[in-house]
């Protein structure tokens, strides 16, 4: 049971939350975080990689998390989109990506940080390239730090355009997905895929209950795979 008197956002530090799609108190009522979003923050801040001189690359930026990464950051803070026209940001610019085609052109070894949240799943490619693309402009103790949505053990995936936005919304959830990840099969392609580099983070071993309810995040995710689970190509601190 949540106790609203001790709710407090690990990002902008608000204290009021609202319910979001169903979900009781998901959004901070200031910044507008949702759990994965404040979750990613938390792991960030855990492992002490947000520091000055370092270079991120962040996919589909949420809004929240752009001022304090520019703060830290500054010009080596790089928000990416495949649609920066949808923020409405005057401060900061989104630079435009298509992750299917830009990373192959981005020079090797260039981010010291890459993050993503519920990307992967709109991608009309194949994502397993995608993923090596990333790891190969990530530096050498870089971090790769994403979350992606699932249903099921089973990934579903159809690539096929012609597929109607009913249709995508009945199979993979929401009708700009191309997939929606299976418990199972994600991590087990992430194994085979990248020999063991990519894993689950093991949350339970870096955040407690505690830490969590008080930043409105489900402890669930302390012992099961959802949509608030992260991966991450990581340092050592994190113990994956």
């Amino acid at each position: 049971m949540l106790n609203l008197s001790k709710l407090l956002c690990p990002i902008c530090g608000s204290t009021e939350f609202n319910d979001f799609n169903g979900r009781p108190l998901a959004q901070c009522a200031s910044c507008k975080s949702l759990e994965r979003t404040r979750l990613m923050w938390m792991i960030l801040n855990s492992v002490e990689i947000l520091k000055p001189g370092i270079r991120v690359l962040h996919v589909a930026p949420e809004v929240s998390l752009i001022h304090p990464l520019k703060k830290i950051c500054g010009d080596l803070y790089h928000p990416c989109d495949i649609d920066p026209k949808k923020y409405k940001n005057k401060h900061v610019e989104i630079f435009s990506i298509d992750l299917c085609v830009d990373l192959f052109k981005m020079p090797s070894k260039n981010f010291d940080l890459i993050i993503h949240n519920h990307v992967l799943e709109h991608l009309p490619c194949v994502i397993g390239p995608v993923i090596h693309q990333i790891h190969r402009i990530l530096k050498v103790n870089g971090m790769h730090l994403f979350s992606v949505p699932f249903r099921g053990e089973k990934t579903e995936e159809d690539l096929n355009p012609n597929l109607t936005d009913e249709v995508r919304r009945r199979r993979f959830a929401q009708f700009d997905h191309m997939r929606i990840f299976g418990t199972d099969d994600f991590p087990r392609f992430l194994d085979n895929e990248f020999g063991g580099d990519v894993k689950l983070v093991p949350l339970n071993k870096i955040f407690t209950e505690a830490q969590l309810l008080k930043a409105s995040v489900p402890v669930s995710v302390l012992t099961e795979i959802s949509g608030h689970s992260f991966f991450s190509k990581s340092p050592v601190a994190l113990g994956v």
